[in-house]
Order: C-alpha cells, then sequence, then structure tokens
C-alpha cells in the first residue's frame, strides 16, 4: 500500500516538473515568436498604407 502510494507522489512531482519546464519554454519562445510577428505585421502594414509613397521626415 506505501509503495502505490510512493509511486503515485513520484509520477505527481514529475508531472509538476515537466509542466514548469515546459511553461518555462513555452513563454519565452511565445514572447519573442509574438513580438517577431508583430514586427512582420507593423511592415507590411506600412508597406500596403503606404504604397508608392516615401516616408516623409517627421517635424516636432
Amino acid at each position: 500500500m506505501m509503495s502505490l502510494w510512493y509511486i503515485y507522489i513520484l509520477v505527481a512531482v514529475l508531472l509538476v516538473i515537466c509542466l514548469v519546464i515546459v511553461a518555462i519554454g513555452f513563454s519565452r519562445s511565445g514572447r519573442r515568436r509574438a513580438t517577431e510577428f508583430r514586427g512582420v505585421a507593423r511592415t507590411e502594414h506600412d508597406e500596403t498604407h503606404h504604397k508608392g509613397r516615401t516616408r516623409a521626415p517627421q517635424h516636432p
């Protein structure tokens, strides 16, 4: 009976550790991907919005 509980606890701890590692890696890569995607979207938006027009220098 004790060995069964020990196995359950061990599996639970391993699962938690794996989930933490995956969550950290996903959040890091997700943030990087999100910024990259935002940059790509911004450049595409600028190109389509200002087609055939050079960007004028912005005066303060």
